[in-house]
């Protein structure tokens, strides 16, 4: 949402000024800058989602079996990171482009294959508490999928090969990350405490997301602009220095 919201201006001025190029150059940059934030933090929520749940939860009534039901949902939430973020910063592009129809009826198409696979899943197929999630995550990747057939604001022309070396970059460095968290999980003494939680969790999350970044650094996929892009929002920089 934030680096959506940063991104907005800029897509909105390239539209009024009918710069078909610099609309596309800028929202595969936002997408781009979406994946590689959300990539390690997907990793952190499907390897670490019990401790992240105890930390954050289990104190009084919450016990240890409302925690391992709790980080089972996460687990299967996490799943829908991506494909969701990707809808909503789709969402800001149909903004600036005054598509406001057409983002009312994704939005319902969304909510509605949420409902429908939400009922499937738990009504039908009994999968409980992991049937809402799951839900989500099929409405989501269905969404996706039907935008990018119907071409939704030219998104083909966007999702282009430069791109697809970018997320293959990105997916890399998320690899080495989820091998790094995983055999340290394994190693790594972890301790039932609130204190003891919290260490762990900076040990193994700071970790894994030094060797997310020095690996995207390492392959090239972070210029130095990519930085400036961060610290100043999109709007104002020349976007194009991130691929």
């Amino acid at each position: 949402g934030s680096v959506g919201t940063a991104a907005l201006p800029a897509l909105s001025r390239a539209v009024a000024r009918k710069d078909y190029k610099e609309e596309r150059r800028t929202l595969r940059d936002t997408l781009g800058i979406s994946l590689v934030l959300l990539s390690p933090m997907t990793v952190f929520c499907l390897l670490l989602n019990q401790s992240i749940i105890r930390l954050v939860f289990q104190r009084g009534n919450f016990t240890s079996g409302a925690t391992r039901l709790m980080a089972m949902v996460l687990l299967y939430y996490s799943l829908s990171l991506l494909p969701f973020a990707f809808i909503r910063i789709l969402s800001f592009h149909m903004f600036a482009r005054h598509e406001g129809g057409v983002y009312a009826r994704l939005a319902l198409l969304l909510y509605a294959l949420n409902v429908g696979f939400d009922l499937v899943y738990v009504a039908i197929f009994r999968w409980g508490a992991k049937g809402i999630p799951l839900g989500l995550l099929s409405s989501a990747v269905a969404t996706c999928w039907l935008t990018y057939v119907r071409n939704l604001c030219g998104l083909r022309s966007v999702l282009d090969r430069t791109l697809g070396v970018f997320s293959s970059k990105v997916g890399f460095a998320a690899l080495l990350c989820a091998i790094v968290v995983w055999v340290m999980r394994l190693e790594v003494p972890e301790h039932v405490a609130s204190l003891g939680d919290f260490s762990y969790l900076w040990l193994l999350c700071g970790t894994g997301s030094l060797v997310f970044f020095v690996t995207l650094v390492w392959t090239r996929a972070l210029p130095r602009a990519w930085w400036t892009i961060l610290g100043k929002g999109v709007e104002g920089t020349d976007s194009s220095a991130i691929f």
